[in-house]
């Protein structure tokens, strides 16, 4: 291959954007790989378990509708979160790093 480069200067620089083309791949796979999740898309549109852990180290949970994600964030709708004595209707984005889903709606009894 070395001596196919030298007689032929097209495939030199070929061979250079190829060492490119494969770290520009390695990226888009990784930043990819990272956002999509087969396991979360079935659970878009259902009613869903948003657990998130408090810097506590309390996991609080939130039941709502899963609307959409991110590398970064979950967002969940409908929810019911108490503010004082009043119970809102809220939307919630909450980031991966300290939340997580779980499917059916399924409170558990730790709170």
């Amino acid at each position: 291959m070395t001596r196919a480069k030298t007689a032929n200067p097209a495939l030199a620089a070929v061979a250079s954007q190829q060492k490119s083309v494969k770290r520009l791949e390695k990226g888009v796979a990784d930043y990819l790989g990272r956002a999509y999740d087969p396991i979360l898309e079935k659970h878009i549109g259902k009613r869903v378990v948003l657990e998130i852990t408090t810097v506590d180290g309390e996991a609080k949970e939130y039941v709502g509708i899963f609307k959409e994600y991110s590398s970064q964030f979950l967002q969940v709708m409908d929810v019911s979160y108490l503010d004082g004595d009043q119970t809102r209707l809220c939307d919630i984005i909450a980031p991966r790093a300290h939340a997580t889903i779980r499917h059916g709606a399924e409170v558990s009894q730790r709170r």
